[in-house]
């Protein structure tokens, strides 16, 4: 690069040394400017000393003339650099480069985004050197990892944070590791450095397209562990991203060499995979990458790992953090588990306990799995946590929340707008927090929180507050105005002919009184069963009897009539069954999902094949806090045994 820029560049000429670029940009003007100006390889080999210049132990402002007169002539001696200095510095040879910026920044704006969002901005203070020491400090990298910051803020719903606060919102963000560069971490959170950056992400904030990237700019997937402690399995699985409806990635995970097809399920948050990819405790470690043509996913290399039930996976699925008060798996290497143990039995809820893997047939070999782990606690866990550094910055602790919400609370009126919550079912206020919990000043409808309260990472329920009258209220908090309405719990009056009129099966309002119409369905009369929703999206339905019997269901196509009413597919379908049947069964690539219908006692009869061999897979699940059927898979036992 500095030899192509040599050919342009006559650094003996002194204040001049850049006339012969600055005449053929003016010629590159006054064209059609359809290519990149002419000065971009000299613009690069500022941003390249500027990054030179941030390795150096003083980083002083005035260094930066000392590394472009080392890029710009290598060769010289002593005395060359020094006049190229004082000619770039004090005899106003690098204003010409400047207007060189400002032209660029232009050019980029003009062309709407089809060369890329210009983050070339004005310094206030460094008029000359601001230009390439702003883009020196923001990496391709770090700006795919500020995507998922943007998301975290919810930029796309909500809209910018306050001004001036965009940085520290960051910088709380950034108390656990995000991937961003060492040289960014650090400016980041060095006062003066940071300057520059700021203006640089305000503006890539504002022209974010909602899209989480990687930084070779695919759609970024999230590749979680999945243990199923019923069938002593331990897989991975993906998430789901809209954009990425189909993909084929492929990469090594121990040694062995995954192409891995995914398709999206509308119905699901995790994608359909026509491989079922084993997890083992040297990923867990080591971590795994996927790719394909679209998308890439990424597991980091993790020593503990939090888990939560999630119905999609059909068992305990990984996530970023613990949730306060919400039942968890966690699992830790041996290095951690006597760590984790500690965290257990200071800070969490009683009744977690170790899960026992058999020497012969173990889950995670080299690993300790904790279940029945709950944190309600905030006080607890900061306290023992903070005397753990080893885990400081583990998913054991709440994820780091670097904007102000609402979470929870019993949300009404969806197709109204957003924050609509039933009296009684208020709200929780989620605080900035970052790896130590800090103070925050906060006002409920004008009315300031004496004491502040502790952004911890632990929501606040505004309901203990006091009974909140129905209307609208608003939360100002860390320069952020949060609004939420209360909806009565009943109607003030019942509209006309309440509970006489429903839609028939043309997609009509009716009042025909020959049919009961009950929450929209038409049903034969009152003493009609209650319908059986059923997930729409499955690979197989099939209802259980209380005898064995196993009887398939097909899943019906939805309802003209109901798509027009809603103006959206339903996740699920109605079925009747039968008086005889007991459990409803849906099985999604190799795991099933099972719900009782009626407590019927099982009393097996003779079982046709198909029966036979689909008790044969339900027999390995067990249902917590469901003894009927445990009574069922003994009766399996029982009957295949005669």
């Amino acid at each position: 690069m500095s030899a192509a820029v040599a050919e342009e560049v006559d650094v003996d000429r002194g204040k001049l040394m850049f006339d012969r670029l600055s005449q053929k940009q003016a010629e590159w003007q006054c064209g059609d400017r359809r290519t990149p100006p002419p000065t971009l390889p000299l613009l690069a080999l500022t941003v390249l000393a500027a990054t030179r210049m941030h390795r150096d132990t003083e980083n002083a402002a005035n260094n930066f003339y000392v590394r472009l007169v080392q890029v710009l002539a290598p060769d010289a001696d002593n005395r060359a650099r020094q006049r190229i200095r004082t000619a770039l510095r004090e005899d106003g040879a690098f204003t010409q480069v400047v207007t060189m910026w400002r032209t660029l920044h232009d050019w980029l704006t003009s062309t709407d985004g089809e060369f890329g969002i210009s983050t070339i901005v004005d310094h206030p203070d460094l008029t000359r050197i601001g230009f390439p020491l702003s883009q020196a400090v923001l990496r391709r990298t770090d700006r795919a990892e500020l995507t998922r910051f943007f998301a975290a803020l919810d930029l796309k719903s909500r809209g910018m944070p306050a001004p001036g606060s965009l940085l520290s919102q960051l910088r709380l963000w950034m108390a656990r590791p995000r991937g961003f560069s060492e040289a960014f971490c650090e400016t980041v959170h060095d006062p003066v450095r940071a300057k520059f950056l700021e203006p640089t992400i305000v503006r890539l904030a504002q022209h974010w397209d909602g899209r989480i990237v990687t930084n070779e700019g695919l759609r970024r997937l999230e590749i979680r562990l999945v243990l199923d402690l019923r069938g002593q399995t331990a897989r991975w699985a993906i998430t789901a991203a809209d954009g990425v409806d189909t993909d084929v990635l492929q990469g090594e995970i121990d040694d062995q060499r995954y192409e891995v097809a995914i398709s999206r399920d509308p119905y699901a948050t995790l994608c359909v995979v026509d491989t079922v990819i084993p997890a083992s405790p040297q990923a867990l470690r080591k971590g795994v990458r996927l790719q394909g043509k679209q998308s890439s996913a990424y597991f980091p290399p993790s020593p503990v790992v939090v888990l939560a039930e999630d119905p999609d996976a059909g068992g305990w699925l990984s996530c970023h953090s613990v949730v306060p008060y919400e039942q968890h798996l966690i699992a830790a290497c041996d290095e951690l588990a006597s760590h984790i143990e500690r965290v257990l039995l200071h800070a969490a809820d009683p009744g977690w306990r170790s899960v026992r893997q058999a020497p012969a047939r173990q889950l995670l070999p080299g690993w300790r799995i904790f279940t029945a782990v709950t944190f309600s606690d905030a006080g607890r866990l900061d306290q023992v946590l903070s005397g753990t550094p080893v885990l400081r910055s583990t998913s054991v602790r709440p994820d780091v929340v670097a904007r102000p919400q609402l979470v929870k609370g019993l949300p009404l009126a969806r197709h109204l707008g957003r924050n609509f919550y039933l009296d009684g079912g208020e709200p929780d206020l989620l605080l900035p927090s970052g790896e130590l919990a800090r103070k925050v000043t906060a006002a409920l409808d004008g009315v300031s929180q004496q004491p502040p309260f502790s952004g911890s990472g632990f929501p606040i329920p505004l309901r203990r507050i006091g009974p909140l009258r129905t209307g609208e209220h608003n939360i100002q908090v860390d320069g952020e105005r949060l609004v939420f309405h209360i909806l009565d719990a009943e109607p003030s009056s019942s509209p006309a002919r309440w509970g006489g009129i429903g839609w028939d099966e043309q997609g009509e309002l009716t009042d025909d009184r020959t049919v009961y119409q009950v929450c929209g369905a038409e049903v034969t009369g009152p003493e009609a069963p209650e319908p059986l929703l059923a997930r729409r999206g499955q690979d197989q339905t099939w209802l259980l009897h209380h005898n064995g019997a196993c009887q398939q269901v097909p899943e019906p196509a939805a309802a003209s009539a109901v798509s027009r009413v809603l103006d959206a597919p339903s996740y699920y379908f109605e079925l009747i069954p039968s008086n005889t049947a007991a459990w409803l069964a849906q099985r999604r690539g190799d795991h099933w999902r099972i719900q009782k219908v009626r407590p019927h006692e099982p009393v097996f009869t003779r079982l046709d094949p198909e029966s036979r061999a689909l008790w044969h897979q339900f027999a390995r699940y067990e249902l917590s806090g469901e003894p009927l059927w445990d009574e069922y898979r003994q009766e399996w036992e029982r009957h295949r045994g005669r």
